[in-house]
């Protein structure tokens, strides 16, 4: 099985794969599309979209604190999310379920991201990044 053919023409994986004349293509089965999904998974080994192979090693804890959601602002292409308690907005690719009223956030010394919502508060905790 090949997972991706160097000799075939194209500047990203996908092109090659597209373009590769192997008949069994290793299956590429999950996509990760942003940070949070990066540290929710259990997998190590990743490959980017050049084709380069990367470990990811969750190596510290980091606080996840719960806020609640005051404003949603819809844009064209991403939504923007305003938190109880946190002067500077998020922006997500897609909106959150309307029934979510708190949204999890990662701090790295100051809030990082949203991490995940939820319907209500739960306790703050950490997470390893």
């Amino acid at each position: 099985m090949c997972l991706d053919d160097k000799n075939a023409k194209g500047d990203t994986l996908g092109l090659r794969r597209l373009h590769s004349s192997y008949p069994n293509m290793y299956q590429l089965t999950k996509a990760i599309h942003d940070i949070p999904s990066l540290m929710k998974t259990s997998s190590r080994k990743f490959i980017d979209s050049e084709g380069h192979i990367f470990n990811y090693e969750k190596t510290r804890f980091v606080p996840l604190i719960y806020h609640e959601i005051m404003k949603i602002v819809h844009k064209e292409i991403a939504t923007v999310v305003w938190l109880k308690d946190i002067n500077s907005p998020f922006s997500i690719p897609r909106p959150p379920d309307p029934q979510m009223k708190w949204a999890g956030v990662i701090y790295n010394r100051t809030p990082w991201l949203i991490y995940e919502f939820s319907e209500a508060k739960k306790k703050n905790t950490k997470r390893k990044v």
